[in-house]
């Protein structure tokens, strides 16, 4: 098989992973009705469950990216999907609140390097200028992760309750890790192909000087976000349609399908034009740090569509639907500008510390939801209530893309990265040479 083969067939094997994860995460979200009235719980207790897969997403996205910089993303990645497997079964056989909250902590500390190090086994595998395709089909196994839970999860709920999810997700994850064990594979990579190279490989800087860096900071701010929004999508958005809009369960549950079909062909669009710009000679400061800037503007000003006029439910729908798409090119773009602006060996390390951080979103974002649904709810209608929160998600959107235009400066980033990295070597050698004169 050659290694154009190999690294597609790697490819898929993480979009399927992907896949599999995101339906771990909107799980929840697409069970909140029968959950909540089981359990007897108010939207700021079901905001605070929802919010509990974040609390330790941040830790272990940063401890197991940097552990990714040296250790096999192979073994971590078999390790992790194993734990999320066995994480989804004591939610089967349990009716508890604190068992549910332990189980979505734990499966959110076990999935939150999962980005990070599949994004980074994808770039072992394919060159800096080929990298967006590959890694905005990735992104799209999440949402088919979210396709198929819009078409299977509701179903499922009214015939076998809400409880079998949780049983057939640990089982699809044990399969997957079974395949991966057989035919994963951590990557030839690029950046080894070459004694010059692997020299540069080697190459390292305190990660101070990235994280302050004006690239790195606008990258993670967008990113931030984008993960707000995406919690609400993935918590509270299926309540909205079934609660908020008045649609019956499983009709809810296929016009959710419907959201991600809408959006994951604008996204898979943008993500295509960013790289064909790439390849065309377009410099990585247009192709990248504008492109997904001026996606959020445009997604940020979508998101108050639904508040702001009267307009139709499926129009709402839509807008959202639309905005969510152009957002997600960060998911893809982002971490090709950090990757432009790191020693490929601190790469995996930051992308992971750059989704830990917008990663606190996700554990803010659904608790605010849910206060602010169960508050304006009384006084502006439950449907009101929901879209007030997905216009604060626009505002926060806006402010990622107006620090997206003035500051993400790949190129520029990179060249004071380098002057740093050479200013220390510098230092380092005349040390070296004072030891050996004297």
């Amino acid at each position: 098989m050659n290694t154009f083969v190999r690294a597609w067939l790697i490819v898929v094997l993480l979009v399927a992973l992907m896949l599999i994860n995101f339906l771990d995460k909107v799980v929840l979200g697409m069970v909140a009705s029968p959950l909540m009235s089981e359990l007897g719980l108010t939207p700021t207790q079901f905001g605070f469950l929802g919010g509990s897969f974040f609390w330790l997403f941040a830790v272990s996205g940063v401890v197991l990216g940097l552990t990714a910089n040296r250790v096999s993303a192979k073994k971590l990645l078999l390790w992790m999907a194993l734990a999320w497997s066995v994480l989804q079964l004591p939610i089967y056989f349990s009716s508890s609140l604190g068992v549910l909250v332990i189980c979505r902590v734990l499966l959110g500390a076990g999935e939150g390097p999962a980005w990070a190090i599949a994004v980074h086994t994808i770039y072992n595998w394919f060159p800096n200028e080929r990298r967006a395709l590959p890694v905005g089909v990735l992104a799209q196994g999440a949402m088919a992760g979210l396709l198929l839970a819009g078409a299977l999860i509701p179903p499922i709920t009214v015939m076998h309750g809400w409880r079998t999810n949780f049983l057939l997700l640990g089982l699809v994850g044990l399969a997957w890790a079974a395949l991966w064990l057989c035919l994963g594979n951590d990557g030839p990579g690029v950046a080894h192909s070459a004694p010059a190279a692997r020299k540069e490989s080697l190459e390292r800087i305190p990660y101070r000087y990235l994280l302050l860096n004006r690239t790195v900071l606008s990258t993670i701010a967008m990113h931030f976000a984008f993960y707000w929004s995406f919690a609400l999508v993935l918590t509270w958005l299926p309540s909205y349609l079934n609660k908020g809009l008045g649609f019956a369960p499983i009709t809810a549950g296929r016009l959710f399908s419907g959201f991600v079909i809408v959006n994951v062909p604008v996204n898979l669009v943008l993500c295509w034009l960013a790289q064909d710009l790439s390849r065309r000679g377009f410099s990585s400061r247009a192709s990248r740090g504008l492109f997904t800037a001026i996606a959020f503007v445009v997604g940020g000003a979508l998101m108050f569509v639904p508040w702001l006029t009267s307009v139709t439910a499926l129009a709402k729908i839509v807008a959202l639907a639309v905005a969510f798409g152009a957002v997600t090119t960060v998911v893809s773009l982002g971490p090709a500008m950090l990757s432009d602006v790191c020693p490929p060996a601190q790469r995996a390390g930051l992308i992971a510390i750059d989704t830990a951080i917008a990663s606190v979103a996700g554990a803010l974002a659904p608790l605010m939801m849910g206060g602010m649904i169960q508050q304006l709810s009384r006084s502006s209608g439950l449907a009101h209530a929901y879209e007030t929160g997905f216009a604060l998600a626009g505002a926060l959107l806006l402010t990622g893309g107006a620090l997206g235009l003035f500051c993400a400066t790949p190129e520029a980033s990179a060249r004071k990265i380098r002057a740093v990295m050479a200013e220390r070597e510098c230092v380092r050698r005349g040390g070296i040479a004072e030891d050996l004169q004297s």
